[in-house]
């Protein structure tokens, strides 16, 4: 079976991470082929693993042009299957589909009512998922509550399927320890507004303010959506006084090798999460994660069993996880430790890769 992933190409975030380790499984199935073919010529190309995969551009910018492009491409390369990972790949897909019979699986990464920065592109994917994801011969959604929104507004209740997201479980994980000398924590991300570095930062000065005999310091692991919104971090950086203990990492293709250095992994996001590919790694090492009350957010991290859990939006509800966190040292271990057994139970690469493969033979499953 002849699969193609058909990707926007723009960034290489979580949902880019979710298709290299599938691709990767795919390609040591014998029963499967795969090819990339990317809407832009972007981010993607640099960092994904393209090693053997013929990759495909529609090298074009116009919506028409795209979907032309994308035909001819599809007729020349005989795919049996298209796997759409965006509402852009899904509209192209949906178009096709009228025309050439085009089979495809819509993978539904998180909430396109949420997910942008701009109001009315959120709606205008929400139409598009509304109208064409119900074409589709599956809707691969990643936890639970992606599933439940997919039903509730998009009114999807015979095609849907939870897949969770799953990351390669670590060969020498072991219960961390806090390490007492410093009070550190790392967020990983495509930095943008939805993911709530703002209220982390607040929150941050909060609890330096506050003379808990340590400073909290902060690694920033990955680089930003916009140049626009790395300035205006950068300032508000400046302005709470925090340039002292904040380090910017920057993109990084093993991010956990600098954040498994922190004590905890923290991802406050204010909206808009499906199940973040960095809670998963951060569980595959054993490290405690404090993260908001989003949606996939709270299938992987429960409150006080392997991390804490806050209010989106709030810095003040931060600074309290925050401050738990710091103050009671003697639950830590025992985090650490459900981290592991967690993960090892849910979230294993291995796992999401063959629930796929049955997807991609049997839609219907």
């Amino acid at each position: 079976m002849h699969i193609a992933m058909f990707i926007n190409g723009e960034h290489y975030a979580g949902a880019e991470r979710v298709q290299d380790i599938l691709v990767e499984s795919l390609r040591e199935n014998q029963r499967f082929s795969v090819s990339y073919v990317s809407v832009f010529n972007g981010a993607f190309k640099d960092r994904a693993n393209l090693e053997g995969v013929n990759v495909f551009y529609l090298a074009c910018s116009g919506l028409i042009s795209q979907i032309l492009s994308f035909r001819k491409i599809f007729k020349k390369n005989k795919f049996d299957l298209i796997h759409c990972h965006t509402p852009r790949t899904l509209l192209i897909c949906g178009v096709i589909s009228f025309v050439s019979g085009v089979r495809y699986v819509y993978h539904m990464h998180s909430p396109a009512l949420h997910c942008g920065n701009s109001y009315l592109v959120n709606r205008i994917n929400f139409l598009v998922e509304f109208f064409f994801a119900r074409r589709a011969e599956r809707v691969v959604c990643v936890s639970d509550a992606i599933r439940s929104h997919a039903e509730k507004y998009l009114g999807l209740t015979s095609n849907t399927s939870t897949v969770y997201n799953g990351v390669p479980a670590l060969p020498h994980s072991k219960v961390k320890q806090f390490s007492g000398f410093s009070f550190r924590v790392a967020m990983v991300a495509l930095f943008r507004p939805r993911k709530g570095l703002d209220d982390l930062l607040h929150a941050i000065s909060l609890f330096n303010d506050r003379g808990f005999g340590k400073k909290l310091t902060l690694d920033l692991i990955g680089g930003f959506e916009s140049k626009e919104y790395e300035i205006f971090i950068d300032e508000l950086i400046s302005r709470l006084g925090l340039v002292d203990y904040v380090n910017k990492v920057g993109f990084s293709n093993d991010p956990l090798l600098y954040a498994i250095e922190a004590d905890y992994l923290v991802l406050p996001s204010k909206q808009g999460e499906g199940l973040p590919m960095v809670i998963l790694e951060a569980l595959s090492s054993g490290l405690p994660v404090i993260t908001t009350e989003v949606e996939g957010n709270v299938e992987a991290i429960k409150n006080g069993f392997n991390g804490f859990v806050c209010a989106p939006k709030n810095s003040a509800s931060i600074f309290q996880s925050l401050q738990h966190a710091y103050s009671d040292e003697s639950i830590y271990e025992s985090l650490s430790e459900n981290c592991l057994h967690f993960f090892n139970s849910r979230f294993s690469s291995v796992v999401m890769c063959k629930r796929m493969e049955e997807i991609y033979v049997k839609p219907q499953v």
